[in-house]
């Protein structure tokens, strides 16, 4: 019983996460939709059992030593496009994707942008990202289309 309520507080706090990045200078991303903050220990952990159960589980960014979340990897890697800058200009990035059932990044599509430097950049630092956790449904590995908005800010 312990463990279902670890399940359903794990999946219900999937729901209620996002981020806001720390250096300005950079992009910030916000609006996340998915767990970020699993180590890579509860996260094979939580798909054994979504495999075992037959359980539903969200796609998950796999946290290593120098990312912890999507977030984090995105900051780390983005950088906010010179010609931007000299231009004056910043704004949201509205993106979607797909996480196929290995892990991979597939079909990113671009759903809003105020520029088309910061849309290049981020498909960019999208396509070097590592694999994902798949979403599992009925305990098999399925694909799931996840969306961020990201924020590119002048300091």
């Amino acid at each position: 019983m312990k463990t279902l309520k670890l399940v359903l507080a794990l999946f219900a706090f999937s729901f209620s996460l996002s981020i806001l990045a720390q250096d300005t200078e950079m992009a910030m991303v916000t609006d996340l939709t998915f767990t970020e903050n699993s180590s890579n220990k509860l996260l094979a952990k939580e798909t054994l059992m979504a495999k075992n159960n037959k359980t539903t589980v969200n796609a998950r960014f796999r946290a290593s030593a120098s990312c912890r979340n999507v977030g984090g990897y995105i900051n780390e890697h983005l950088q906010f496009p010179d010609e931007a800058r000299v231009l004056g200009v910043s704004g949201e990035v509205k993106v979607a994707f797909d996480i196929m059932p290995n892990g991979a990044i597939a079909n990113i599509e671009i759903l809003e942008s105020p520029l088309d430097l910061f849309s290049e950049e981020l498909i960019a630092v999208m396509e070097s990202m590592p694999a994902w956790s798949p979403a599992f449904r009925e305990g098999l590995p399925v694909k799931s289309r996840q969306q961020l908005h990201v924020n590119f800010r002048l300091p």
